[in-house]
């Protein structure tokens, strides 16, 4: 479960950034934060978050996968 105070969980810090980072709609910087998602070790939120941007992102789901 990610952490309400995300000072002390640098993952949940970096998942805060990136949700941001999603919210500017570019598809060049959603495939960004879409591949730093996925490397986030968590309950599966961050992978969750990846796979809801993938059509804004211009990214299939076999690209996801890959990640």
């Amino acid at each position: 479960m990610i952490s309400s105070n995300a000072g002390n969980d640098p993952d949940a810090s970096r998942m805060a950034t990136l949700r941001e980072l999603l919210a500017t709609g570019k598809p060049v910087k959603l495939r960004r934060a879409i591949g730093e998602l996925v490397l986030i070790p968590d309950d599966g939120t961050a992978l969750a978050l990846a796979a809801r941007s993938e059509s804004e992102a211009e990214v299939s789901s076999e690209t996801l996968l890959r990640l």
